[in-house]
C-alpha cells in the first residue's frame, strides 16, 4: 500500500465505533479527515453492538448510522479495515474498491 502522504490531497473519511479513533486521526492528519459526529462510540476493545453498556438492541439511529458509514465508505477508492461486518458490506456494495487489512 502506498503511504497516505504520497496522496496529500486525498480526504480519509473514518468510520468506527472507538470513540478515541477520531482524535488520533485528526492529530495524525489533520483536516483531511471527515468523521461523522453524534455517532455511537465506545472505548477501546470493545464495539457498539457487543458493549457491556450497550445490552439493549440498536436502535433504529444506531442502525441508520451504520448503513450510512457503509454507503460513504463505498464511494471512497481504497477501504482500510479491520474485519467487521461493515467493510463486508462495503466490499459487498464496492467488489472492486481497493482494500488493505489491519490487525489488531
Amino acid at each position: 500500500m502506498k503511504s497516505l502522504a504520497q496522496f496529500e490531497a486525498s480526504r480519509i473519511y473514518l468510520a468506527t465505533d472507538d470513540a478515541d479513533a477520531p482524535r488520533l486521526f485528526k492529530d495524525a492528519f489533520g483536516e483531511r479527515v471527515v468523521v461523522r459526529d453524534g455517532v455511537s462510540r465506545v472505548g477501546e476493545g470493545y464495539e457498539v453492538h457487543m458493549c457491556e453498556m450497550n445490552l439493549k438492541p440498536a436502535t433504529l439511529t444506531e442502525a441508520c448510522d451504520v448503513l450510512i458509514d457503509a454507503l460513504l465508505l463505498a464511494k471512497c477508492d481504497v477501504l482500510v479495515c479491520g474485519s467487521s461486518a461493515v467493510s463486508l458490506a462495503v466490499r459487498f456494495m464496492k467488489p472492486a474498491i481497493e482494500t488493505h487489512y489491519v490487525r489488531s
